[in-house]
């Protein structure tokens, strides 16, 4: 049957109507619920490593995927909820950001059976040159941290491409307040935490430990697994500054250090080493670059009565602990470590 055209033309202009409306009607339902899309970049993964240094390193091994006895897991519990303009409006008053937090940032937590009396809680922070990584990347250590009876908490925290410094201290500030008041619920003694981190985690654990232990006086040890202690060492300049405004340190900090040497120096751990301030261990690879800072530091803490120790292993890859059979060594000395730490 044949349409006459002016009917016809009514009909399209209907069935248009009624396809935007219908258009309108989803994009309000989609819009009730919350959008995590976010910026990611996965050029650093176990695989990528694995890939890289296997030739070079044939006594390289994936570490080992059996869980701990009687290990407890809670896995994306929310730390901090979206929208907050700025952190000090979350659990507890920290370090203020500029950068609204558009999604909400989780932690993993790996508890031993025994209620209430795990030895230390580790706060394990991944690395990724502050713009790659994810907190995955430290879930054997924490299942073989649990073996000697110890908790670890794991958290994420926006990188560079997502959000620039301070935004990834001001996070983590915040997963410890979440920590101090959450640590009952999940039965974790929190006296005594020691916060670990590798390569660029390395450097934000010491530089959260460091600048807030007046505020965290629970904090009594830091571990950096190769992570820089000073940014504006000679030895670190000459590498994390090398590409000037598209190295890592400076595609996170927002500038080239020439640029912005006062947030270069902002973000330097040593310069925050005080009477109050937590022991230190820091684990080496062996690549000089990476330790860039610990002398200053160990004279510092030695100056208020601390500990600094290292451990260096020798012709090692950068990304040791993430490997076997380096992680077990590692897990061995932080256990050991933080049995003989006051």
């Amino acid at each position: 049957m044949k349409i006459p055209t002016k009917n016809a033309h009514i009909i399209k202009n209907l069935f248009c109507i009624s396809l935007l409306i219908w258009s309108l009607i989803l994009c309000q339902a989609l819009s009730a619920f919350p959008v995590d899309a976010y910026a990611v970049s996965d050029n650093y993964t176990l695989e990528e490593r694995y890939e890289r240094y296997k030739v070079k390193h044939p006594e390289l091994r994936y570490p080992n995927a059996v869980m701990s006895p009687g290990i407890k897991i809670y896995f994306e519990r929310r730390y901090l909820k979206a929208n907050r303009q700025s952190e000090s409006e979350g659990e507890g008053e920290g370090e203020k950001s500029s950068q609204p937090l558009n999604r909400d940032l989780h932690l993993d937590i790996f508890a031993p059976q025994t209620h209430n009396n795990n030895k230390t809680t580790f706060v394990l922070i991944h690395g990724g040159g502050w713009r790659s990584g994810n907190k995955s990347h430290m879930y054997s250590l924490a299942n073989t941290l649990v073996s000697y009876g110890h908790a670890a908490i794991i958290p994420e925290y926006r990188l560079s491409i997502e959000a620039q410094y301070p935004a990834a201290l001001v996070d983590l500030e915040q997963a410890l307040f979440w920590i101090k008041n959450n640590a009952e619920h999940y039965a974790l003694n929190t006296n005594n935490i020691t916060i670990v981190g590798g390569s660029s985690g390395g450097q934000l654990a010491a530089l959260l430990a460091f600048k807030n232990a007046g505020k965290f006086s629970n904090i009594k040890s830091i571990v950096s697994l190769d992570g820089v202690l000073s940014l504006t060492d000679p030895q670190a300049l000459k590498y994390e500054n090398k590409n000037g405004e598209r190295s890592a340190a400076a595609l996170w900090l927002g500038g080239a250090y020439e640029q912005i040497p006062h947030l270069w120096q902002q973000a330097s751990p040593v310069n925050y080493i005080d009477a109050e301030s937590p022991h230190l261990l820091f684990i080496s690879s062996g690549q000089k670059r990476f330790s860039a800072g610990f002398e200053t530091a160990k004279e510092r803490l030695k100056a208020v009565g601390k500990n600094a120790e290292i451990m260096r292993f020798e012709n090692t890859i950068h990304t040791f602990w993430l490997f076997e059979p380096w992680l077990t060594q590692v897990a061995k000395k932080l256990n050991e470590f933080v049995e003989k730490t006051p």
